[in-house]
């Protein structure tokens, strides 16, 4: 099972809420961001949207998810992949 951030903002899913329900069968987790707006939807950077890192590592990690987080940048602007490995840098404590 894979959760996708934007995605899960997309459809009007709570991220945590999938995180809490389905962390422990998880196989990835793809780091994408989005701002929902009614309904439109508009692909942000990671860590600019409604995506909430912080709290969804936490619940992963209670969890026993042990996957890659991979990052998805379709679509967005260059520089966009090395912007989300600094927000994961940081977010995990390495930068």
């Amino acid at each position: 099972m894979t959760l996708e951030g934007a995605r899960e903002i997309g459809s009007a899913e709570d991220p945590l809420k999938m995180a809490e329900e389905y962390g422990g069968m998880m196989a990835q987790f793809t780091a994408s961001d989005a701002v929902r707006s009614g309904a439109a939807l508009r692909r942000v950077m990671l860590g600019e949207g409604q995506l909430p890192l912080v709290e969804l590592r936490e619940i992963l990690e209670e969890h026993g998810f042990d996957g890659p987080w991979v990052v998805d940048v379709r679509d967005l602007p260059a520089g966009a992949a090395e912007h989300a490995a600094g927000v994961i840098r940081r977010m995990l404590g390495n930068g």
